[in-house]
């Protein structure tokens, strides 16, 4: 699965899910490319504006009756984890029924669109609150820490219960009510489902305000706050038992002692002819100069490899990242899951800000005369199988990241212009407020077992930060191979081996 959004204001998220393999590990390669108007581009720091998060899928369905085993913590937590991965699998399934019944696809409407939504929903409305009951009641012999967390477990799927009102209404209102609504019939079947979402939130809202739980039960902005901020918290301790460690190290800081020696190497060739020349024959004194020539040319000797060794080593940098990564990065599992640390994933990353030419969209035939900068990013890893995470039926691992973008909001025109119209009257103009927005083109690729996912989209962004992503639109040119060595010689090539052996 591959996804392209926005975090938050400065922030543009990609995820992409890859399935664990079973019995030999899998590479795989995921490519980002955004193109950015060049006149708004400022170079900055790449790494420090990516975050990367990673953690597994939650656990499928046990064996039956296994709930009434459970005695610890962690158990209790991957149940309920599994009864909410069961719920958003529902969830899924109602929002793509009611975006199949109003697409273009749909030549009528469905006679059965309201049993189609309602039965479904039901029953998983009623599995949710049967685990809440199962999970969450005490037990005879449970611990301090057990009775917490059944009490945290009835909160957690009790807010997994609210989601899945809350999405199936806005699926209803997106796609069957107001001007994408394309059949008339649905609007029985919507005000039917609405007032079935409406008794089922009714009815959850009154059992947790019969607990003193917080519940977004009117507009007042502290107690939404509030109600808001326990469900991250809440979804956060539960999910924190299959975040993956991750840990990473810059190519430069892993390979600076050995950048180090071959510059040092290379600053003394350079001047070892001169420094021969100076002191060879008769030395100093054959070249007549008086003592301020002398620490002239020293200076100069000492300048020359200062220069030569800076410049071997930006090389070598530029070569490490172009061609390995300008990271390496690892994700493990916590001691906690697997009782130890198991390495799942390793991967290398690298940045590319290309400056490029494409096409004037309002004049084609001008040829390249549209400069922009091509934001690439690169990672290339391994999958390792472990059979332990495959007994728990955690099937997939979820890489999240985030990129600030906020350097750029500096260079962007004022978000609110004043477009002139013709009042009612018509006989005067009056000024109403029109949005100035920026549209980068952003291309998502995952190639994995042989097969090759894209998503694409266009960013709409303005200074007051960023906006939306039109999903589809995304007009970004095919990703070139990765790490390849182009044209550098023979050179570039032994150094890039022998940082490979090593």
């Amino acid at each position: 699965m591959l996804r392209l959004g926005v975090h938050d204001s400065s922030r543009m998220e990609w995820i992409a899910e890859l399935p664990l393999p079973s019995d030999k590990a899998e590479e795989f390669s995921l490519d980002l490319s955004a193109e950015i108007p060049a006149h708004v581009w400022t170079a900055h720091d790449h790494w420090e504006r990516l975050q990367l998060l990673a953690r597994l899928s939650s656990p499928g369905e046990g064996p039956a009756g296994i709930t009434r085993q459970l005695a610890g913590v962690d158990e209790v937590r991957r149940a309920a984890l599994a009864a909410a991965r069961r719920a958003k699998e529902t969830q899924a399934r109602l929002e793509k029924v009611i975006f199949a019944a109003s697409s273009l696809l749909s030549a009528a409407a469905s006679p059965t669109l309201g049993d189609d939504v309602l039965v479904p929903l039901r029953q998983a409305v009623d599995e949710l609150r049967a685990m809440r009951l199962e999970l969450g009641e005490p037990r005879a012999g449970d611990s301090e820490d057990v009775a917490k967390e059944r009490a945290l477990t009835q909160e957690f799927l009790s807010n997994h219960v609210i989601e899945l009102l809350s999405r199936v209404e806005s699926a209803i209102a997106k796609h069957l009510l107001g001007p994408r609504c394309r059949h008339a019939e649905y609007e029985a079947d919507a005000r039917r489902i609405r007032a079935a979402l409406a008794k089922e939130l009714g009815e959850e809202i009154g059992w947790r305000t019969s607990r003193s739980i917080a519940s977004p039960t009117k507009d007042d902005p502290w107690e939404l706050e509030r109600y808001v901020s326990r469900v991250s918290v809440l979804r956060k301790h539960f999910q924190g038992l299959l975040f993956l460690q991750v840990r990473t190290q810059l190519s430069d800081a892993r390979f600076k002692a050995l950048f180090g020696a071959i510059a040092a190497a290379f600053g003394g060739l350079a001047v070892f002819p001169l420094a021969l020349f100076l002191i060879g024959g008769h030395g100093f004194a054959g070249l007549s100069v008086g003592l301020m020539g002398v620490a002239m040319l020293v200076a100069l000797t000492y300048g020359v490899r200062e220069r030569v060794k800076d410049g071997v080593r930006g090389w070598l940098a530029s070569r490490v990242s172009r061609n390995l990564g300008g990271r390496f990065t690892t994700m493990t599992t916590t001691p906690r899951l697997l009782s130890e640390a198991v390495e799942l994933l390793s991967a290398r990353e690298s940045f590319f800000a290309t400056r490029e030419h494409r096409e004037d969209p309002l004049h084609p035939d001008l040829g390249a005369t549209l400069p922009v900068v091509r934001l690439r990013y690169i990672m290339r890893g391994v999958l390792r199988p472990d059979r332990r995470l495959a007994a728990q039926r955690c099937e997939r691992v979820k890489l999240v990241f985030r990129y600030d973008l906020s350097p750029l909001f500096a260079r962007l025109d004022d978000p609110i212009k004043h477009v002139p119209i013709l009042a009612e009257d018509g006989e005067s103009l009056r000024f109403v407020e029109a949005a100035r927005c920026y549209r980068v083109p952003v291309r998502l690729s995952l190639a994995h077992a042989g097969e090759t996912s894209v998503a694409s989209g266009t960013l709409v962004t303005h200074k007051l930060g960023l906006e939306r992503i039109e999903q589809g639109h995304g007009t970004a040119v095919p990703p070139e191979p990765p790490f390849m060595v182009n044209g550098t010689g023979a050179l570039a090539s032994v150094a890039s081996a022998i940082i490979r052996r090593r």
